[in-house]
């Protein structure tokens, strides 16, 4: 199997993975997730775009950030181009990030929390301008924010090295 078919193929079954488990992880998990108190959401999918843009070519995976950002848009937002420009902006970013700086773990969870917390506050942002939240930015960054930030911290730590011999099997020659 050549390296330009082991990424049409497993990059995007990984990401269709990643963005299935997410509304699992969401329905199954809710009463545990989604309390009075905080909103944690899981972005698995951003996990694996952001572990993938380490490894696999840029060309590719910007391709896959519109092409799964518009099915993450009609799967679960149903407000089309959200998803679909923000998932390209964190591939392009993370593939500049890793032009300075040497992908380990830690370097890795560090990037994922700027990735998590951009789209989080964007997305809260366009909520806010169209009144889709009702919420104070101080009660957004203590209730939804953070708790993301940390669920999806301890998913990194889970899914780093499983993701990490993923995507460098991929790229092997």
């Amino acid at each position: 199997m050549t390296k330009k078919s082991r990424i049409h193929l497993f990059v995007p079954l990984t990401l269709l993975t990643a963005l299935l488990f997410d509304g699992i992880i969401a329905s199954v998990f809710s009463t545990q997730l989604y309390t009075a108190t905080s909103d944690m959401v899981s972005r698995l999918i951003i996990i694996c775009i952001v572990l993938f843009s380490f490894y696999v070519d840029r060309k590719y995976m910007i391709l896959f950030g519109i092409l799964f950002g518009l099915l993450y848009d009609s799967y679960y937002v149903g407000i089309l181009g959200l998803y679909t420009s923000l998932f390209p902006i964190i591939i392009y970013l993370s593939d500049k990030m890793r032009k300075i700086l040497n992908p380990n773990l830690l370097v890795i969870v560090m990037i994922l929390i700027i990735h998590i917390s951009l789209i989080e506050t964007l997305l809260y942002g366009f909520y806010s301008v169209i009144d889709l939240t009702a919420i104070d930015f101080s009660v957004f960054l203590a209730n939804r924010l953070g708790p993301t930030l940390l669920l999806n911290s301890i998913f990194l730590l889970v899914l780093y090295y499983p993701v990490k011999k993923l995507a460098i099997a991929i790229m092997q020659d």
